[in-house]
């Protein structure tokens, strides 16, 4: 029930959504003037090594001074020793000696209400090893002087890595870098949304700049989507990553310890054109008209309703983002799988040529492919410009129209008539698409409301 009430707490203070294995955190650090660290310095905390879930050691030399047990970079929540009561001078805090050989009841402070419990520690060389897994969570202190230090190689379960660098919205300060997760306990895996524009890049063991993860050689370019190798440091050399994406965009990122491999692809892909809208020369961006990702890294898929012109892909709704296209000029969306190629400026800004059809549209950017069904043909209309409309007193009227319909910029129908006219009485000054229709016959135009 500890255990249950801590992380119920936890998610409370720190509003960070984690996954947690059997109820305990991934990671336990050590903190306080007694320790190796820096102090109370929260970017300077010293990481114990999980043995297993709940269970948690470290052997090394401690300090002088105060210290206690905390799962994330925040002085709540923490572990103290129960039987602490012990005032110091001119402090409010509750300490409790602890010596080698010794075991001690430990118990979680969830918020600065409660008294904050630490230990007392005398200068020496120590293994400790935090248990909480039973009812009463559990501190071991054994002499540590026959014992090697914790490895100075990457951490096995790090739990957290902290992305830093000016291509992230925290830049280069650790008081703002928001920390990835892993997916599950020990999986060595960690995935996130995160906004990247232009910039360095690199990821952190702790909220401090010792340990990292970061690029094998200075500065790599990171210009594709796809996948790139990740090389951890123990601060001696120092390798970022360079992004190379134009525009602050949500991306999917993953680091896999397991492969030493970081994957970054965008959230979503839009499609854009006027094979969107059946509108000549419509190249606006439409949030309902997404390509969402699949379950496989960097496939993304979309189904729907495509009439006669061009489209290509964007990974914003921003033409400055990164886009695809075919690899030629005006290749036909025809069934099966098409090559596509990233394309920027004029030279080589190729479209694909759709005819009017129902499709299932997959993209895979790891491969540079796309694939093509062809489910039905999409409407019995022909598309026409000779139906005569006009706006008046209010109205859209069209003489020859047996049906009328309004959409907005993001598609979403506003209005409609089953007679000629249209009545935009109430309708918010701006940009619409009409369409009119009349037997087998349908137009589409964009109109200004004003």
């Amino acid at each position: 029930m500890r255990n249950k009430l801590f992380i119920l707490t936890l998610a409370i203070i720190t509003c960070i959504s984690v996954v947690l294995a059997d109820n305990y955190p991934a990671r336990m650090y050590l903190i306080g003037d007694g320790a190796p660290q820096n102090n109370w310095d929260l970017t300077a905390i010293t990481s114990m090594v999980t043995t297993s879930p709940g269970v948690y050691t470290w052997t090394g030399e401690l300090k002088d001074g105060r210290m206690k047990f905390i799962p994330y970079p925040s002085y709540e929540p923490s572990y103290g020793p129960t039987a602490a009561d012990t005032i110091e001078t001119g402090k409010s805090e509750l300490a409790q000696d602890i010596v080698a050989g010794e075991s001690y009841d430990m118990e979680l402070r969830v918020d600065y209400t409660m008294p904050d419990k630490s230990c007392n520690i005398t200068a020496g060389r120590y293994k400790l090893t935090l248990d909480i897994t039973g009812d009463t969570p559990r501190l071991t202190v054994e002499d540590g002087t026959a014992l090697a230090d914790n490895p100075t190689a990457p951490i096995a379960n790090p739990g957290y890595l902290y992305p830093i660098g000016d291509a992230t919205e925290a830049g280069w300060d650790l008081s703002k870098t928001v920390p990835i997760a892993e997916t599950e306990f020990n999986s060595g895996i960690y995935t996130t949304l995160i906004k990247l524009k232009s910039g360095s890049l690199k990821f952190l063991l702790r909220n401090a700049y010792e340990r990292m993860y970061g690029a094998t050689i200075a500065d790599q370019p990171v210009n594709e989507m796809g996948e790139y190798t990740v090389e951890y440091s123990d601060g001696s050399s120092d390798k970022k990553f360079r992004i190379n994406y134009p525009c602050t965009v949500n991306y999917k990122l993953t680091i896999n310890l397991n492969t030493n491999t970081m994957t970054i692809y965008p959230e979503k892909i839009y499609i854009i054109g006027p094979a969107m809208t059946g509108i000549e020369n419509d190249w606006n961006f439409f949030e309902d008209k997404t390509m969402h990702s699949t379950e496989t890294d960097g496939v993304y898929s979309w189904t729907g309703e495509l009439y006669n012109g061009q489209m290509k892909f964007f990974t914003s709704n921003d033409f400055s983002s990164i886009a695809y296209g075919a690899t030629t000029a005006d290749v036909p969306l025809a069934e099966g799988t098409l090559d596509i190629k990233r394309i920027a400026g004029s030279d080589d800004d190729y479209k694909f040529l759709v005819n009017a059809g129902t499709y299932t549209l997959t993209l895979n950017l790891s491969n540079s492919k796309l694939d093509v069904t062809s489910n039905a043909t999409a409407t019995n209309f022909t598309e026409t410009n000779g139906l005569n409309w006009y706006i008046y007193d209010n109205y859209i009227t069209c003489d020859g129209a047996t049906h009328m319909e309004l959409y907005d910029l993001n598609g979403a129908k506003i209005a409609s008539s089953n007679n000629h006219e249209i009545n935009i009485n109430n309708l918010p000054g701006n940009i619409y698409i009409l369409a009119i229709y009349n037997g087998d016959i349908r137009e589409m135009h964009k109109i200004v409301v004003r």
